[in-house]
């Protein structure tokens, strides 16, 4: 074997390229054709499983994967807008003019819309580029790539063992399939997978050291499942920042058994990798993998049956008839006694006789095609065979399978987008020494893999590491660009990828493998102090991960922490170990410890203001030095004010807040004037001050409005909502509800848009139009937000009590107050006691009714929601009197 110095992947400046791609991708925004032939994120190894329901070849349907892009473009303008709260400019909002508006607008047009300068806009447009890259990516996932091996055209000689196999299956057991390297397992498997269940099929490859974890096959399902629209388990893991928990499991089986009604199947390749006696992680993997099986059928996998399966099914050897038609397939005819000697050669082995056919093509497209076809010895091996296959390869061909047999996963075709490399590719799948495996990308079977690395010397295998490496870089698929960083010898840069991406890589479920590759890496590998503790936290950021606190507190622990930023995230993840333990002052301990260094970082950004200010007056612009120190003074209030509303201070917050909007206007902060208006209007909203409410609110939704800021605007209207309901102006709460319903959906803010119907639904109650009241009503808890939804039933509830039906609305409040409890939610559990006690009071239970009137009361007060609290107060003072005012009391 002998390396080529390849030059055709090479990426000098990964972000640099991003900007120009993506800038040229929007510049192509509304022609989705395109799109689908041009842009880099519409290729079908990026697209991966937005592709997976689509009708058509994926491949040849360009139009629709540029469709496919315009749509995640808009998802990722919406996920910006979310993030534009603060920024000097809204980057959405620049993009959207730029590029999404159908109107072709003048520079000068645009400057005028953002009411801004050339300089100043010229300055965050590519800043907002480069968020655009990071969005979509967020979106796309790459690293989360779920298997989808393509079905393939003919499988000769495998119809009884396809029939037994597909009995077993429809009988809802588990068999193995298993036989010797190279024998065929996963072309039949692959095969069956399609037939048995072409819609709703779930295959994972076991890779030891990569994803030979339980939770890495909990990840991979869960996200399946998700795509099939059973997302409990996925959006628990969400929920639980990707850590897989024993609900999470739970969660699962209750997905796949939903699903259950449906043909479906699970394959696992490579079983028989998975050795609990020797490998700690198999010997939970294992029962896991056997527990599944009593809910859906499984098809296992490897040389050796799978001890824990339902039936054994094996593979041997093609018999000659087999063996005539898979080369009659192939275009190739032999006599019938080179026949006889082919299949006593290879005895049947299909891999074998793939190579041979390789070696036929290579030998007949050189033009040498003669006896030698027939030159076998007595004991073929894949060796003898690829060397002499080697020799008739061009420089592309042999490139390609020697960079396939370093790849751990897929790799993707277009990484290569020269005329010859994607020639190569075609003639390498067509001889079968390449596999497609969906999706624009390309595998190696391990018996090949394995015979081509045995042949590659350390510095070839260097050199192709390293190019890899450089491919899921750019793919930005960190973990597996780390794992060839450091079998390139680079252990700095895995580090450094890792450092700056770990979170989105355990977001994809790479906890596991980015575990193994961290263990490999020694400190005495890494130059820089810096590079020694970011190998601690990160080693100890994947045992949280994985569930392995100990192990998490014992890398923090045990390391002197000297950078500042390092230092506040080992406390903070001291700080949740502690709490998901439920030691709480120790937690406290590690979390005031990081608020403290944090502390320090607020006082260097107020020198860094004080120094700016120091210039200006160095410089004699002492009106620009006294801009300085009132935005100095306009953030400390305002953190303040922060600091206080989170400890229940009201009063001391509203006073921290009105200095914080004086400061902005002295220091011509028109945001920073918005942003506190809005908590403003909060406040008097809470307590039933509602002209004060709106007109801070007013003011924050004005400039909101004007400055493009969406995800902003619709918080303020939110708020100006909230603001009417609580003081009962019913009638004009309807109006920002519904804008800012409008707005959160149209940004993809899911938790906003249920909040919005929620308080849709209050207010329609409160006019007693029960039929608008119940459709929003239903929506919320329809959403199965676990934030949101209890508030739905108690608002059902609220409904069912003025409707007369007591019984019916006694028990959704009982179910809305039981999980407001569980949520440690005082709030709702406040406003479910008083309704509770209303409807308790109008079944004429009035002493219990009185009692949870009483302690909404104490709720409320503690709450310092005073205004709430009194009106619970009147509710309790009208319960005392006479029977007569039951029926009022439930309609209060």
């Amino acid at each position: 074997m002998s390396i080529k110095n390849n030059s055709a992947l090479r990426l000098p400046n990964i972000k640099q390229s991003y900007q120009a791609l993506i800038k040229e991708t929007l510049q192509h925004f509304h022609e989705p054709q395109w799109l689908g032939e041009n842009s880099f994120w519409a290729a079908p190894y990026l697209l991966g499983q937005w592709l997976q329901n689509s009708p058509n070849d994926p491949q040849d349907d360009v139009s629709q994967r540029g469709q496919i892009l315009q749509m995640l473009i808009k998802k990722a303008i919406n996920a910006i807008t979310e993030l534009d709260d603060k920024r000097p400019l809204p980057w959405a909002h620049i993009l959207e003019l730029r590029y999404l508006s159908k109107e072709k607008l003048k520079i000068s047009d645009i400057h005028e819309r953002l009411h801004t300068s050339n300089a100043a806009e010229g300055r965050q447009h590519p800043k907002a580029l480069d968020q655009m890259v990071v969005e979509l990516f967020k979106l796309i996932k790459p690293s989360l790539r779920l298997e989808a091996p393509s079905n393939f055209t003919s499988l000769v000689g495998r119809q009884i063992e396809l029939e037994q196999c597909q009995n077993e299956l429809a009988q809802g057991r588990s068999p193995s399939l298993h036989g010797p390297s190279g024998i065929g397992k996963t072309s039949l498997g692959v095969k069956l997978a399609h037939q048995f269940a072409p819609a709703q099929f779930f295959w994972f490859t076991i890779r030891p050291g990569l994803n030979d974890h339980i939770s890495s096959v909990v990840f991979a399902l869960a996200y399946f499942l998700h795509q099939q629209g059973f997302r409990s388990s996925w959006m628990q893991l969400m929920a639980d920042q990707s850590i897989v928990h024993e609900h999470t499991i739970s969660l699962l089986r209750y997905d796949l058994e939903q699903l259950s009604s449906n043909q479906m199947l699970l394959c696992f390749d490579e079983i028989d990798l998975l050795r609990p006696s020797e490998v700690q992680a198999h010997t939970e993997l294992v029962p896991f993998l056997a527990s599944l099986k009593k809910i859906v059928p499984i098809l296992f996998i490897g040389q050796k049956p799978f001890l824990e399966s339902d039936a054994s099914v094996p593979l041997q050897g093609l018999d000659f008839d087999a063996v005539q038609k898979m080369l009659l397939d192939g275009a190739i005819r032999l006599s019938h006694e080179q026949l006889l000697e082919l299949h006593r050669h290879t005895q049947g082995n299909p891999r074998l006789l793939e190579l041979y056919q390789a070696r036929f093509h290579a030998l007949k497209r050189s033009g040498d095609l003669v006896d030698a076809a027939m030159d076998l010895s007595d004991e073929p091996s894949v060796e003898l065979l690829l060397r002499r296959i080697w020799h008739h390869l061009n420089k592309e061909e042999m490139h390609l399978l020697e960079l396939a047999a370093v790849f751990q996963s897929p790799m993707p075709i277009e990484a290569w987008s020269s005329t010859n490399y994607q020639q190569a590719f075609r003639v390498l799948i067509d001889w079968r020494l390449l596999q497609s495996s969906g999706q624009g990308s390309a595998t190696m079977l391990p018996i090949l893999q394995e015979t081509i690395l045995r042949l590659l010397d350390a510095d070839e295998k260097r050199a192709l590491d390293l190019e890899a490496a450089e491919v899921f870089a750019r793919y930005q698929q960190f973990t597996m660009a780390g794992h060839h960083y450091m079998a390139a010898g680079i252990p700095s840069l895995t580090i450094h990828f890792l450092q700056d991406h770990l979170m989105m890589e355990l977001d994809q479920g790479q906890a596991f493998a980015a575990e193994q590759i961290l263990k490999a890496i020694t400190s005495q590998q890494l130059e820089s102090a810096k590079e020694k503790e970011t190998l601690r936290i990160l080693r100890a950021k994947v045992h949280h991960a994985l569930g392995e606190h100990d192990r998490a507190l014992e890398d923090i622990q045990k390391s002197v922490w000297q950078v500042p930023f390092l230092k506040v995230q080992a406390d903070h993840l001291k700080g949740d170990i502690f709490e998901l333990r439920g030691e709480s002052t120790r937690a406290l301990d590690a979390y005031r410890t990081a608020t403290e260094t944090v502390e320090e970082w607020f006082a260097e950004s107020s020198s860094l203001h004080r120094a700016v200010g120091y210039l200006y007056i160095n410089e004699r612009e002492f009106p620009l030095a006294e801009l300085e120190v009132w935005r100095i003074r306009h953030d400390a209030s305002n953190l303040e004010g922060s600091i206080r509303l989170s400890k229940g201070e009201v009063e001391q917050a509203e006073s921290a807040y009105l200095d914080a909007i004086e400061y902005a206007e002295r220091a011509e902060y028109q945001y920073g004037q918005a942003n506190v208006s809005m908590n403003l209007g909060s406040i008097y909203g809470w307590r039933r001050d509602i002209k004060q409410a709106e007109k801070y609110l007013e003011k924050a939704i004005r400039f909101f409005e004007t400055t493009g800021r969406t995800n902003k605007l619709a918080e303020a209207l939110y708020n100006l909502a909230f603001a009417r309901r609580l003081g009962s102006q019913f009638r004009d709460a309807i109006e920002p509800a519904q804008r800012s319903l409008e707005l959160f959906t149209k940004i993809g803010r899911s938790l906003g848009r249920t909040y919005s119907m929620q308080i849709l639904a209050e207010v329609y109650t409160g006019l007693d139009d029960f039929e608008n009241a119940e459709h929003f009503a239903h929506q919320v808890i329809q959403d199965e937000n676990i934030n949101a939804y209890p508030d739905g039933l108690y608002v059902l509830g609220e409904i069912r009590l003025k409707q007369g039906n007591l019984e019916e609305a006694e028990r959704l409040i009982r179910e809305s107050h039981q999980i407001a409890e569980q949520n440690d939610d005082a709030i709702l559990i406040g406003y479910t006691l008083r309704s509770l006690g209303k409807t308790l009071i109008a079944k004429r239970e009035q002493e219990i009714g009185m009692e949870a009137l009483t302690e909404s009361i104490r709720i409320f007060r503690e709450a310092t929601m005073a205004a709430e609290a009194e009106s619970t107060e009147q509710i309790l003072e009208a319960s005392m009197q006479t029977d007569g005012c039951v029926e009022e009391i439930a309609h209060t």
